[in-house]
């Protein structure tokens, strides 16, 4: 089953280690995680232009792109606490609500198309209310046409 291009994020247990490079990451994100969020259609290319202008525009350096290992089409933005996640919705909070297709023109991005779920900065600012207590972590990774991520 083909997963349409997008940014995922998934509740997990505190005690699960998740480490990119571990060849069974999607086994134990299936297996321990549950998907809670999705902003669908946006790609690598896109995810990497609004995670680095947070960070250089934003100075919101809370997120970072790794790769994993096992699958080259997802990158992996974090896996947060819900202090870290807090911390992150309160920095985009303070920030004025920028369009996406506004970044992409900055770093000289051609789109076609604008996602249908424009609203970015909402996405990651809402993540924190994935975590019910202090004992779970979320894991937020963007993934690229893959069968059953």
């Amino acid at each position: 089953m083909e997963t349409p291009a997008g940014i995922i994020s998934f509740r997990i247990p505190a005690h699960i280690q998740i480490i990119y490079s571990d060849p069974e990451f999607w086994e134990l994100v299936h297996e321990h995680g549950t998907e809670v969020d999705r902003l669908a259609d946006y790609d690598h290319q896109m995810v990497a232009a609004l995670v680095d202008w947070l960070a250089t525009e934003s100075r919101i350096l809370g997120l970072h792109i790794s790769r994993v290992a096992c699958s080259s089409d997802t990158l992996a933005l974090g896996l947060f606490d819900r202090h870290a996640l807090n911390v992150l919705r309160t920095q985009i909070r303070k920030r004025p609500n920028t369009k996406a297709d506004s970044v992409f023109d900055s770093y000289g991005l051609s789109i076609p198309t604008t996602p249908p779920d424009a609203d970015w900065m909402g996405f990651f600012s809402r993540q924190s209310n994935h975590l019910q207590s202090h004992v779970g972590q979320l894991l937020i990774v963007c993934v690229e046409n893959i069968a059953n991520p």
